[in-house]
């Protein structure tokens, strides 16, 4: 029985010693509990917080961007302009030099335009002599062409009476 006892006080002080480790576990569970319910609900003020800052991140990214955009199309129209004035300065420096070549090409021609005139009223001379010649070169040619036939008839009158003659000997 003794046994029994001390088995009985064994257990007794074992479930007194589980009871006093339940109800610690069960406050370290508590504590566990409000600490998680605090972490939790810190988590979900940082999340939300995080939220807010992504939100806030996109806008002023938004932002840069339209600014990065309204940079580049200025800094593009700026570079445009310039490119245009660079254009437009070299055309007014061809121009004039297209002026200054065009007046001295227009003092050339007009020289020229002189020296042409006395040539042309030399050549003008010598067309005259030239048609004058042609005329007297084509009545020639109708002499002589009037000729040929004369001497052409003749040649065939002839060649004919030879041939008479031929036939005769022959006959």
């Amino acid at each position: 029985m003794e046994a029994c006892k001390k088995k009985m006080n064994a257990l007794i002080l074992e479930r007194v010693n589980a009871l006093e480790k339940a109800e610690d576990i069960s406050n370290k569970y508590q504590q566990l509990e409000e600490e998680k319910k605090k972490v939790d609900d810190e988590l979900a003020w940082l999340q939300k917080k995080h939220g807010n800052l992504e939100r806030d991140f996109d806008e002023l990214t938004g932002q840069l961007e339209k600014t990065q955009d309204l940079l580049r199309y200025t800094e593009e129209k700026l570079s445009e302009t310039e490119s245009e004035t660079q254009d437009l300065n070299r055309k007014i420096n061809l121009l004039e030099s297209d002026l200054s070549r065009s007046e001295g090409l227009l003092e050339e021609k007009r020289v020229q335009a002189e020296d042409d005139s006395t040539k042309l009223q030399s050549a003008e001379s010598r067309a005259l002599e030239a048609e004058r010649n042609v005329e007297k070169l084509e009545n020639d040619i109708d002499k002589l062409t009037k000729e040929l036939g004369d001497e052409q008839a003749k040649y065939k009158t002839m060649c004919d009476d030879l041939e008479e003659a031929c036939n005769q000997m022959v006959d």
